[in-house]
């Protein structure tokens, strides 16, 4: 059974292994976040008809929720 994984990965790899995946961490987030907003977002705007997600909004009452906002971050 291997308990603590992450002490004996640093044990094995060192710094250096930690340093490549914070490198690679931060590569896939900027590919995710890239994706979602230059590819899903307005995917998701066009199928609603709208110029965009900040506009997205439907209304309970005489709340307003805007879905659009929260997507779009």
């Amino acid at each position: 059974m291997r308990k603590f994984g992450f002490l004996n990965f640093i044990r094995e790899q060192g710094v250096v292994g930690l340093a490549v995946g914070f490198a690679i961490g931060g590569g896939v987030s900027k590919l995710v976040t890239s994706f979602a907003t230059d590819i899903v977002n307005p995917s998701i705007a066009g199928l609603f008809g709208l110029t965009g997600l900040q506009e997205a909004a439907f209304e309970v009452g005489e709340a307003k929720i805007l879905w659009g906002s929260f997507v779009q971050r």
